[in-house]
């Protein structure tokens, strides 16, 4: 309470008794100022008179610098002129000294905190509306009747260069052109004498000078007569055709009723529905007593007759249980109701209970309110793309036309109150939808242009690009999401078969190894089209041969001009592809060989209307080729030399050593008794030198017999019978060793025969000279063949192993891992295997360690019948 009388403020607080109420005193009119401004207290009570300023003062400057907070004014004055000063001057309420009651305090309070409430709830409602307006991504403008703007976005002035002061009142001829402003004014005229709505693009120049297209919509504005009162207008920036990729906003459209969070008439009724309490400020509105209603039944209370009177049937429905909401005429005012069924400790219910708040001040601002939803429902509804928003827990509030189209809904109000569960969405993409909404909601920022999938009800898949915002009240504190998408489906997949196709003409332009193109079949070979291989290719670039700056013709060698041409009319006549080797003569006066292919493009007529094909430099490959015929020349040489060779080896060098080797032997027996120790250990350094020889030369001759150079076979060779041949020609072998073999079927190769019983006799031989001190086990088989049609060979021993260190160098020749004299050879026979194996195209490796034998494994190409051998075998 502001007020220079201490006795005053003493008499108020006598008379206030509000439960929970406390009563501060503030003596001084600029003390109370700055208590009114700091706005501390529910309410202030100022007294007329401060000293040398007045209560009135006080008021209006509180009001001027922002204070909102309730304001009554005290008077000893029952003066009606003094009255309307303080309401003018920002009072809630006023009350006089010698006249006021404590019930009439308590009311004027309880009415001031209401009046101040349902004011912030207007202004809320107002910022609401005016939020949802600034979110959508258009431009949004309101004219009067007169054609002169009374609103505009933030938008539409960005738009325009210009601030919201510098637009309002202006009509179209202040901001346009004439003949635009003329055609501007007759749709006006249009809309406001017919009702009309309008719908056009037009481009838009801004006051910077940039040009765009914009997509206009007009519609007018009608008052709760459905009187025309004026147009509203929005447009959007369709100059690049993404005006769904702008994220829209949209708020809460339905407000809760005010009368839930206002203090105003509570009452309660027993299950006879007699009243039996009824209090609130909202009495003195409605110039109603409680002392006049409790113990009255609400039928005898309104004098109700007709048992369908709303609030009888209200409350008896509270008595069912049910929540229920109504709008009824009570002491000549219009209030709003809402009842509860009221319940006992154990859950029965015993009465109802109800709270009313007189809405009929709030009558204009609801009617206007309604007004403001419906237009922007009409607005949201004129756009083509789909538009939602939704609350915290993921319900929709509210929907356009084309979102509930696109759902299978008939009107937007059905999807009132549902979530993404009710539509065709599948679990994975309800749970896509939840994650994105809770992100957008949680962090209060938008998500612009996302890629989504949505299941239509007919069960096709779409593909969205999705815009989501944070839907904020009039504080700022966020509330839901909306969001706005458009269906791409049919643009990705027009641009996924664009870039695949792109991606296919540039990953087959990338690896020409030569120029692609496209000419005329004209005597310069003019060119329409030159890949960029043209320049690698004759050192021009594609421009200089596409302008005819250089004439393709004039870079064919003189020598072959009429080869070339002669070959293409040739084919071209019979409609049949060419192909032509030739010759060029590039930039740098370098002569190149080309291999050219190509055909004519025939119009429908049958005639040639240019030819496409490749050209391709093969001047390396030519060279490369004379070069092989001059290397294979030599080869052939070579070859004839080495088969002399191998002539000579085996007659004119076995036959002498065989000789040097049969008279040492002679010596060694007739004169053993004249040969002392040293001479006959000679002797023995002798022969077996000599017989080292032979079977060296014997190798050697097996080992050049392989001939590699002749074509590889291409019949079946049956794997078992070569395998078994070389198992006879090692019998002696295996006898004197008890050696063992075993197969497991084997499959029909193409190769050679006697290679592959050589190939078999050096690696089972083989096993059985390591065998080391156990009986040689041999094991070998087959695997099924692989993608190249290969299939992998292992011949497995138990002997002594080899050194994993010395496992590639044992295929070459002369390579021995252990000395003479442990073991005899000369080292050549797993060489003759890796040549046998890679004649027939496959490779030989081995694996083993020293202690754990041996396998040797390789490759070679399985028959195409594709059956095996035999059943296996053992030996």
């Amino acid at each position: 309470m502001i007020d220079d009388d201490e006795q005053s403020f003493r008499l108020v607080e006598a008379l206030m008794d509000i439960p929970g109420c406390h009563l501060d005193w503030i003596n001084t009119y600029d003390a109370g100022l700055a208590a009114v401004l700091e706005q501390k207290h529910d309410v202030y009570i100022v007294d007329h008179q401060l000293g040398a300023k007045t209560g009135l003062d006080l008021i209006r400057e509180a009001r001027l610098r922002g204070c909102r907070s309730p304001m009554i004014m005290l008077t000893t004055l029952d003066d009606p002129t003094v009255d309307d000063a303080a309401m003018h001057a920002g009072a809630d309420d006023y009350l006089v000294k010698g006249q006021m009651r404590q019930r009439d305090l308590g009311r004027a309070i309880r009415y001031a905190v209401s009046r101040q409430k349902l004011s912030e709830a207007q202004r809320e409602a107002d910022a609401l509306y005016a939020s949802l307006i600034e979110k959508l991504p258009a431009a949004v403008f309101r004219k009067d009747r007169e054609g002169k703007l009374v609103y505009v976005s933030s938008r539409y002035c960005g738009i325009h260069g210009a601030r919201p002061e510098e637009l309002l009142g202006r009509d179209a001829y202040d901001m346009f052109d004439k003949d635009a402003a003329d055609r501007y004014t007759a749709e006006d005229r249009r809309i406001l004498d017919q009702g009309e709505i309008v719908e056009s693009i037009n481009e838009h120049v801004s006051a910077s000078g940039k040009r765009s297209w914009v997509h206009r919509m007009k519609t007018p504005v009608r008052d709760a007569h459905g009187d025309i009162v004026g147009i509203h207008g929005m447009f959007f920036d369709i100059t690049d055709r993404m005006l769904t990729e702008q994220e829209l906003r949209e708020s809460q459209l339905r407000l809760r009723l005010l009368s839930n969070q206002l203090p105003a008439i509570v009452w309660a009724t027993d299950r006879k529905l007699r009243f039996t309490f009824v209090e609130g400020a909202g009495m003195r509105g409605l110039h109603v007593d409680a002392d006049q209603i409790v113990g009255k039944t609400v039928q005898a209370y309104f004098g109700a007759e007709n048992p369908e009177f709303l609030p009888l049937e209200m409350h008896r429905r509270a008595l069912r249980g049910d929540s229920v909401t109504y709008e009824h005429d009570w002491g000549g005012r219009t209030v709003h109701a809402h009842l509860e069924p009221l319940r006992g400790e154990d859950g029965r219910i015993i009465g109802a209970v109800g709270i009313a708040l007189d809405i009929s001040r709030r009558r204009g601002a609801e009617v206007q309110l309604r007004q403001r939803e419906q237009l922007l429902q009409q607005i949201i509804n004129i756009i083509p793309h789909p538009i939602f928003w939704k609350d915290r827990q993921g319900h929709f509030l509210g929907a356009n036309q084309s979102l509930a189209r696109d759902l299978g809904f008939d009107s937007p109000d059905e999807m009132i109150g549902k979530t993404d569960v009710d539509a065709s969405a599948t679990p994975e993409q309800i749970d896509a939808y939840r994650e994105c909404d809770e992100r957008v909601m949680e962090t209060g920022q938008p998500i612009l242009n996302l890629e989504e999938t949505q299941t239509r009800p007919d069960g096709k898949v779409a593909t969205l690009l999705t815009s989501k915002v944070p839907l904020t009240d009039a504080t700022g504190k966020v509330i839901g999401m909306l969001g706005i998408y458009n269906d791409i489906t049919d643009r990705i997949r027009a641009e996924r078969q664009l870039a695949e196709s792109q991606q296919q003409v540039a990953r087959l332009m990338s690896n020409l190894p030569g120029m692609a193109y496209r000419c005329l079949d004209d005597e310069d070979w003019t060119m329409l089209f030159a890949s960029a291989g043209c320049f690698e290719l004759t050192g021009h670039k594609p421009a200089a041969l596409i302008s005819g700056e250089v004439k393709y013709n004039d870079l064919i060698h003189p020598d072959d001009r009429d080869k070339v041409r002669d070959i293409i009319h040739g084919s071209i006549e019979i409609r049949l592809p060419y192909q032509l080797i030739y010759r060029i003569v590039t930039k740098d006066g370098r002569l190149k060989w080309v291999w050219e292919k190509g055909s004519g493009v025939y119009n429908d007529a049958g005639e040639v209307e240019a030819l496409e094909g490749f050209i391709n430099d093969i001047t390396e490959q030519r060279q490369t080729d004379d070069a092989m015929r001059r290397v294979n020349n030599n080869l052939e040489m070579k070859n004839r030399e080495l088969e002399q060779f191998a002539y000579v080896a085996s007659h004119d060098l076995q036959e002498p050593l065989r000789m040097v080797v049969t008279y040492l032997q002679l010596i060694e027996k007739r004169y053993a008794d004249v040969l002392d120790e040293q001479g006959r250990e000679f002797m023995t350094y002798a022969v077996g030198g000599g017989k080292r020889m032979q079977s060296l030369i014997r190798d050697l001759l097996a080992f050049s017999r392989v001939d590699t150079n002749k074509p590889r076979p291409h019949e079946a060779i049956d794997t078992e019978d070569a395998l078994e041949q070389a198992m006879a020609n090692l019998d002696t072998l295996l006898i004197r060793h008890t050696g063992e073999v075993r197969h497991e079927p084997l499959p029909r190769v193409v190769g050679d025969h006697t290679m592959l019983v050589q190939l078999f006799q050096n690696l089972i031989g083989n096993a059985i000279k390591f065998h080391g001190d156990a009986i040689p086990h041999i094991r070998i088989a087959a695997s099924k063949p692989n993608h190249a049609g290969l299939a992998t060979f292992s011949v497995a021993d138990n002997g002594m192993g080899i050194d994993p260190r010395h496992t590639k160098r044992i295929f070459d020749v002369f390579q021995r891992v252990h000395t003479r004299d442990e073991h005899v050879g000369t080292g050549i026979g797993l060489a003759i295997c890796k040549k046998i194996v890679e004649y027939h195209g496959g490779r030989i490796w081995v694996e083993s360690e020293p202690g754990h034998g041996a396998t040797f494994l390789f490759t070679l190409p399985v028959a195409s019948d594709g059956v095996t051998s035999g059943q296996g075998d053992e030996s």
